[in-house]
């Protein structure tokens, strides 16, 4: 996607939908419809008030990153690494939903390593909130069954 604009991905993800609703894959089509909205969504909010170079700089570059890793999760021979994933947990670049958001996708795909180096950072910039459940049913769905019981005792012990 190096020179591709939000505008031709947004459209290239609508004609995704579009093949696999063709196709009778409801939920790819639910998928690639829901990548477009986002995108669509974005540059919506970018036409209406331009911003600052300073916002665009970090608002939309969240946003593209955001919609770009969720499409990412839907094809089905990309793997992130999972250094990479903690790498953008750890930068804060996405707020806690994207994160969230993006975690959930990758489990519901069943790539656990990747759904847990993402959402890891979680408890680490939000200690208020706590996401020991959230990490420990997906290291179960791993059978990492040692870092299930770890983040089990932190629920418990709060």
């Amino acid at each position: 996607m190096s020179k591709a604009n939000p505008f031709d991905a947004a459209k290239n993800a609508l004609k995704q939908a579009d093949y696999a609703a063709r196709r009778g894959d409801l939920r790819e089509a639910e998928r690639w419809a829901e990548n477009a909205e986002i995108l669509r969504r974005a540059m919506e909010a970018v036409a209406k008030e331009p911003p600052s170079e300073e916002e665009l700089d970090e608002e939309a570059r969240a946003e593209l990153l955001h919609a770009c890793a969720s499409m990412l999760v839907d094809v089905t021979d990309f793997r992130f690494l999972t250094e990479d994933l903690r790498v953008l947990g750890d930068s804060r670049v996405l707020g806690n939903a994207a994160v969230i958001e993006l975690t959930r996708k990758l489990q519901d795909k069943q790539r656990y390593d990747e759904a847990l180096a993402l959402g890891e950072s979680l408890p680490r910039h939000s200690p208020e909130m706590d996401y020991s459940l959230f990490l420990a049913r997906i290291a179960e769905s791993a059978e990492r069954w040692e870092l299930a019981r770890k983040y089990l005792e932190d629920a418990v012990n709060g």
